[in-house]
């Protein structure tokens, strides 16, 4: 499974084949079957890495690969909500809030890359130099009286 991963961990869900995300998700169930006490058996395993796989690839696959395996690693542990047992409310689960967290990270990023934009355009129509350095004084002055138009 480690080559099928480091060939894939930076890929979209969607970008995997059908076979690898299985290979994937069966290694990623069963590292969090071990993680929980092996509360389930190997058919329901079996079946749940059927299940995760269809609604993986159904609603979540815009998701990098080292989410997912990161919403179920976390998940396993309690860190992203749900109860104690490995089932498909838990995963459904888990993989929201990991899809919530990318989210989080890609807005961000987005809102880093417009503020350095937006700094970049505002600090190309300042002006200057010693000329606006003395405009802006003469401004004032007006302003304050001590100079007439």
């Amino acid at each position: 499974m480690s080559e099928i991963l480091d060939r894939n961990i930076s890929r979209k869900v969607s970008d995997v084949s059908p076979t690898d995300i299985k290979i994937l998700i069966a290694g990623f169930l069963d590292e969090a079957n071990k993680v929980m006490g092996h509360g389930a058996d190997d058919q329901d395993v079996s079946w749940l890495i059927d299940w995760t796989t269809r609604y993986v690839t159904d609603r979540y696959n815009y998701l990098p690969v080292h989410h997912l395996r990161a919403a179920i690693e976390y998940g396993a542990l309690g860190e992203r909500g749900g109860t104690s047992k490995l089932m498909p409310r838990n995963i459904a689960i888990w993989v929201r809030e990991q899809a919530n967290i990318l989210q989080d990270l890609n807005a961000r990023k987005i809102k880093a890359e417009d503020d350095k934009i937006r700094q970049g355009n505002f600090n190309s129509t300042k002006a200057n130099g010693f000329v606006a350095a003395a405009v802006r004084m003469k401004v004032s002055w007006l302003a304050d009286g001590m100079i007439t138009g």
